[in-house]
């Protein structure tokens, strides 16, 4: 059995790679996108260090072409920031618009599938991707999405090939709660959609990490 995760290099995907891998490393591989994001050089590091840290193989897959008429502000091309900071009085909020990447989890879904299609030709492969529950319920990362893109995936390699993403139903506490028990390095992810030297504090993935309290992410 081969297992693929598509590694961003956050707290999710490195967890779920932690958790996919076992103690089989050499039938794990994992799968790093460049969509043109902000913070690929972050994440990039970041995939880096976690991979190797499993001794998994990583692969960097380049998708810049298909989200080059994007206008999510999580992509270099746009010069909109993600996130603006508005003032109202003593009270201070954080507004962040226009960051979906269109179909984004359905392309790198999509490639992955026939990737491990064109690697394992003979092989079984279950594809892994770290959808979690968040403030906003995505559709992309619905078990309802998960589901129709696994019956895609069977259909199309004859049965060989599933997709699963284990978190689906679970926060971000419980994910962290995971990586702990895991030993995952979470000091070594990066989930800020800003590219500068530390996390930005106030994107949704910053906000959405909060619950890591004593802990330099």
């Amino acid at each position: 059995m081969r297992n693929i995760v598509l590694l961003s290099g956050g707290l999710d995907s490195s967890t779920l790679l932690y958790r996919a891998v076992g103690s089989d490393p050499q039938n794990t591989l994992a799968l790093f996108f460049y969509y043109g994001q902000k913070s690929v050089a972050r994440e990039r590091t970041a995939a880096k260090y976690i991979a190797c840290s499993r001794g998994v193989t990583m692969e960097e897959v380049d998708l810049c072409s298909v989200f080059r008429f994007s206008k999510s502000t999580l992509l270099a091309h746009i010069t909109a920031p993600i996130t603006q900071v508005i003032k109202n009085g003593n009270n201070t909020v954080y507004r962040s618009e226009g960051t979906e990447v269109e179909f984004r989890n359905g392309v790198l879904l999509a490639a992955t599938i026939s990737l491990a299609m064109q690697k394992y030709p003979e092989d079984e492969a279950t594809v892994y991707y770290g959808a979690i529950q968040t403030r906003e319920p995505f559709p992309d990362c619905s078990i309802k999405f998960v589901e129709q893109f696994d019956a895609l995936a069977r259909l199309c390699s004859q049965g060989r090939i599933r997709v699963e993403a284990p978190f689906a139903e679970k926060g971000k506490d419980d994910v962290f709660k995971e990586a702990l028990q895991l030993g995952v390095p979470v000091e070594k992810t990066w989930s800020c959609y800003e590219s500068g030297e530390k996390p930005c504090g106030i994107c949704p993935a910053c906000l959405d990490r909060r619950i890591l309290e004593g802990i330099n992410c």
